[in-house]
């Protein structure tokens, strides 16, 4: 989970989103809305909260929001300060940001006390005031809000902004989750495996990792891959364990790819087949995964049933694999590669580079389609 100084995203969900009346394009409502037309301006409040408006019209809708803001509509300053947070249509600029957080703090909005009292805790966009930000942010989750309840749970088990105390943190990351917060009770889920300030419980660690997986948590599918891959405090069951990495291998999980692939490999939860642990390997390598390049490099290396050997693309992976940031592993990767290197020719591992390098820009192309097709 990244660290909630780097996560202001997690108190960024404006809700409370209008359906729209007839079909229009999103510039056309713009126009609509500077007209005064009420439903155009819920359409395209509506149109922003879905991640709809393009950054062609940033401008336009951050002058009609301004204008609207300015008459004290909620709705509007939250918006406006997500976009001065997000740099969209005008400079990024986090005082002017918390500047209209504020206004719609000051009238009893739960999120925007709890977007104001993070800021207020690391000092972005207003002086650091960590006391008061706490104050803010028990005063949201005082109405329900978890994103304020997880965050407060984030700040007391850091240790960076207050002294650690467990027993706070696991209070507010409960009560989020008790409201339905993802994140929160993804984090129960780690707390009660890891026995962190409560007792060892892989019974409630699996409870709370099933309710984040009904919320579609590919961390929380693959968290239960592992627990019954491993057997924590359950039966193992590779079956099991197959079924939950699918899930998440589904939702983008490079690990559970990698695990997927391993099981399949072995044999385990169903039939060894090494051309589809391959395939396994070679998704989580597009999400530029270490562990499953070395994997898949193994594979080619000696070569299996329906898998043909070639060491030019083993090496290739292996150079791909030995840029990662972990230096046990780094240093694996490294003793395979050089062995490899010493049986081939010049010409092969020249090949091999090329391979690397073109792999790598495949990858990054790959990775861009995504990420565009993501955001639209």
């Amino acid at each position: 989970m990244k660290h909630f100084l780097l996560s202001l995203a997690l108190l960024a969900g404006i809700v409370h989103a209008a359906e729209p009346v007839v079909s229009h394009t999103i510039p056309e409502w713009l126009v609509l809305a500077e007209q005064g037309d009420p439903a155009a301006v819920n359409t395209v409040i509506d149109a922003y909260n879905k991640n709809e408006i393009r950054e062609a019209n940033y401008t336009a809708t951050l002058k009609l929001f301004l204008k609207i803001a300015e008459q004290g509509s909620l709705k509007a300053q939250l918006i406006v300060g997500m976009m001065y947070s997000r740099g969209q249509g005008a400079t990024k600029d986090e005082t002017e940001a918390a500047k209209w957080f504020l206004k719609a703090s000051a009238q009893g909005d739960a999120f925007a006390q709890g977007h104001m009292g993070l800021r207020y805790a690391i000092g972005s966009g207003v002086p650091q005031d960590v006391e008061g930000g706490l104050a803010l942010l028990r005063k949201s989750a005082a109405q329900k809000e978890p994103n304020s309840a997880h965050v407060l749970g984030l700040i007391y088990s850091g240790g960076k902004l207050v002294p650690v105390d467990h027993a706070a943190a696991f209070g507010w990351f409960l009560q989020a989750a008790d409201n339905g917060y993802l994140e929160a009770q993804l984090k129960l889920g780690q707390i009660y495996s890891a026995g962190q300030g409560v007792p060892k419980d892989y019974a409630a660690a699996a409870e709370w990792y099933h309710k984040a997986a009904a919320l579609g948590s590919a961390d929380a599918e693959l968290q239960l891959g592992v627990m019954y891959a491993q057997g924590q405090g359950m039966t193992q069951d590779y079956v099991a364990a197959r079924a939950w990495y699918g899930k998440a291998a589904e939702h983008g999980s490079s690990t559970a790819m990698l695990n997927l692939g391993e099981l399949t490999a072995e044999g385990k939860g169903g039939p060894q087949d090494f051309k589809r642990a391959g395939e396994w390997y070679g998704s989580a390598v597009e999400l530029d995964d270490p562990r499953a390049m070395f994997n898949l490099a193994q594979l080619l290396a000696t070569g299996k049933k329906d898998v043909e050997k070639n060491e030019v693309e083993a090496l290739a992976l292996l150079y791909m694999a030995v840029q990662t940031t972990d230096e046990t592993a780094r240093a694996i990767y490294q003793k395979e590669l050089d062995q490899l290197v010493a049986r081939l020719t010049s010409k092969q591992i020249a090949d091999a580079k090329e391979t690397s390098r073109s792999l790598e820009k495949n990858f990054q192309m790959v990775r861009y389609l995504k990420e565009k097709k993501r955001k639209k």
